[in-house]
């Protein structure tokens, strides 16, 4: 049986070959021999793809044991994932956007208590 896998690129091949290997050694209808492989399949832009070959006695339990050994996997992906910085988003070239900002709430600032800003006598193109 196959149990394909994708982390982020941040993870440490070696701690995941290494959760593959103990998931399938730890589940008692994998068996012992052959022993479960893990190959590291490709390493892309935001993920590295990994594939779990190991052996069941009997076809009918492919599919249970399969699941068992995503549940297992993804417990652990998760428990030992590496801290990711937050996104940060940075935007420039505003600097015109900024100063009519600016612009607006002193004169907002100024206007009188009816509600209407009095006119400014700076005006920027």
């Amino acid at each position: 049986m196959l149990v394909a896998v994708s982390t982020p690129r941040a993870f440490d091949p070696v701690i995941v070959s290494r959760i593959l290997t103990d998931a399938a050694n730890g589940h008692e209808d994998v068996l012992k021999k052959p022993a479960p492989s893990v190959f590291f399949k490709k390493i892309g832009d935001a993920q590295l793809d990994f594939e779990l070959v190991c052996f069941v006695a009997d076809v009918d339990l492919i599919g249970r044991v399969t699941s068992d050994l995503h549940f297992i996997v993804f417990r652990e992906i998760v428990a030992k994932q590496p801290a990711l910085d937050p996104p940060r988003l940075k935007v420039e070239g505003l600097g015109g956007v900024e100063g009519a900002l600016g612009g607006i709430a002193e004169s907002i600032a100024r206007a009188p208590s009816g509600g209407t800003p009095a006119p400014s006598a700076e005006v920027k193109p």
